[in-house]
């Protein structure tokens, strides 16, 4: 068969099926191993030695629609990308650690990243189906029970401990698979004994905490104690950034008193979920469940007794949501003795404030103004931060600044300001020189050895021309000079700046 001829036979893929085990059972409907499979469909026997439930291109997509005739929104909902937006911002070419990672060697997995529940691969199946099937949920980090069943997954032989890999359980030298065919998922490659070996019931907290964030994935909200629902993106970073809290030594070692953590811990000293292990990992969510349990009062007593400051609190994430950043505020920084905002000090009212913004000579004076606006009608820094494009930091450092010395510690000092002691000549100098220019014609040369004699400092061709041309500031063009001048924003030679003055009207 060629790439892109429809097979005889495609069964119809589940709801929550992975591309991998469709595919599986695709070749065993058809009798083809797995890289004749490929080679079929895509003529390209390599699309299993990467993880084609991630990174699936636009050509393979297409000619699997027009080999099977499955709709593209059905094979969209088989991968992994269909969690984007939700649980993270990129699920392709980014580390997720909500994701386990399959580490391939061909179609040989070399790492722990399928689970499995025994009691969906024991369900009873009609004869003229291949299945059961993988989920797609079983891809997931923090799934650790069967939602239907209420028991533990598994990720390894249980007689064994060879890892579960069903990429490898298909037609091969030596094997019927037909003899075998309702054990497409549930024996294993090494040993060829039966997975489905029954597993203990999750507690009902484990059960609890998994549905809270599989709810999150199915509506695009969060539920969160203290706070109802949150976007679910935002819940799943900050999830992210409170187990990074849980890896640091003080944290763990508070937390491990109340709930037990891992036995072992990954190597190297980055760390995300996907690299504990499934005893691990589940440790590691009942914490996290123990954390955010009655917010935020259990994760600012750890933090606090951890002595934590701010920095270590929002580290990792690049959007700070409202309100996580008020909870990581109440922490000190800074030696213990954090500066905190205060409201503005009363130096303008709103309409003073939007005066000077629009009056700003400079685009440096004008942003400082308009966080000043801002948060004269909303004191909130991070709010005001994510409405301007600004760091944080900026919004205090403004706020601070003005309420220390008013309007006029905002004012660019470099520009249109009179600055002297650029100048070689006195104001009176300059009178002279002016009525010198009128009366008698002068070469640049002859006007450079007037200006030495009276200042003692031989000018550069730039300063001559400057004064020839009568210009207020150095190396300003006539025609600027002219339309600012307009504005009476500036004075001629010697003058000094004037900003218009705030009227009682304004």
């Amino acid at each position: 068969m060629r790439p892109g001829r429809r097979l005889p036979r495609h069964p119809q893929p589940y709801a929550d099926e992975l591309l991998t085990s469709w595919l599986i059972r695709l070749a065993a409907a058809n009798g083809h191993r797995l890289p004749s499979l490929a080679f079929h469909l895509f003529g390209d026997r390599s699309v299993w030695s990467a993880d084609p439930d991630r990174v699936f291109n636009a050509d393979n997509r297409e000619r699997l629609i027009q080999a099977t005739g499955v709709p593209g929104e059905t094979v969209d909902r088989m991968l992994l990308n269909r969690f984007e937006g939700r649980l993270s911002d990129r699920l392709v070419g980014s580390a997720s650690p909500w994701l386990l990672v399959l580490s391939k060697l061909g179609y040989h997995g070399t790492r722990r990243s399928h689970l499995y529940c025994p009691a969906c691969l024991a369900d009873a199946v009609s004869p003229d189906d291949v299945s059961p099937h993988l989920s797609i949920f079983w891809r997931l980090a923090f799934m650790t029970s069967c939602p239907r069943h209420g028991t533990l997954l598994r990720d390894a032989c249980p007689h064994c401990g060879a890892i579960f890999a069903p990429a490898l359980n298909d037609l091969g030298p030596g094997r019927d698979w037909r003899r075998n065919r309702h054990l497409l998922f549930a024996w294993c490659h090494q040993c060829g004994r039966d997975l489905r070996v029954e597993t203990p019931p999750a507690s009902g907290e484990e059960r609890a905490f998994q549905g809270r964030l599989l709810g999150a994935l199915e509506h695009g909200v969060m539920s969160w104690s203290n706070l109802g629902d949150v976007p679910a993106l935002e819940g799943f970073e900050v999830m992210r950034q409170l187990l990074n809290l849980l890896f640091l030594a003080g944290p763990q070692h508070l937390v491990s008193a109340s709930v037990p953590g891992p036995e072992a811990y990954p190597e190297g000293s980055y760390r995300m979920l996907r690299d504990f292990d499934l005893p691990g990992r589940r440790a590691l969510l009942r914490q996290l469940d123990f954390l955010t349990l009655d917010w935020p009062t259990r994760v600012l007593d750890v933090a606090r007794r951890s002595q934590l400051t701010r920095k270590p609190m929002v580290a990792h994430l690049q959007q700070i949501p409202l309100w996580y950043d008020t909870v990581a505020d109440q922490l000190h920084q800074g030696n213990g003795h954090r500066r905190l905002l205060k409201p503005l000090v009363a130096h303008l009212d709103l309409a003073g404030i939007e005066h000077w913004r629009d009056h700003a000579l400079s685009a440096e004076e004008r942003r400082r103004w308009a966080i000043l606006w801002h948060y004269a009608q909303e004191p909130n820094k991070q709010a005001v931060a994510t409405r301007l494009g600004v760091r944080w930091a900026l919004v205090s450092r403004t706020v601070a600044t003005y309420n220390a010395g008013g309007p006029a510690a905002l004012q660019d000092p470099r520009v249109g300001r009179a600055n002297p002691g650029k100048r070689l000549l006195t104001p009176s100098q300059e009178e002279d020189l002016r009525a010198l220019l009128l009366t008698t014609p002068v070469s640049n040369s002859e006007l450079a050895d007037w200006i030495e004699a009276q200042s003692g400092r031989r000018p550069a061709d730039s300063t001559v021309r400057m004064y020839r041309q009568d210009r207020a500031v150095h190396l300003r063009s006539p025609e600027k000079q002219a339309r600012t001048a307009l504005k009476g924003e500036y004075m001629p030679i010697g003058g000094s700046h004037i900003r218009p003055p705030v009227t009682e009207e304004s």
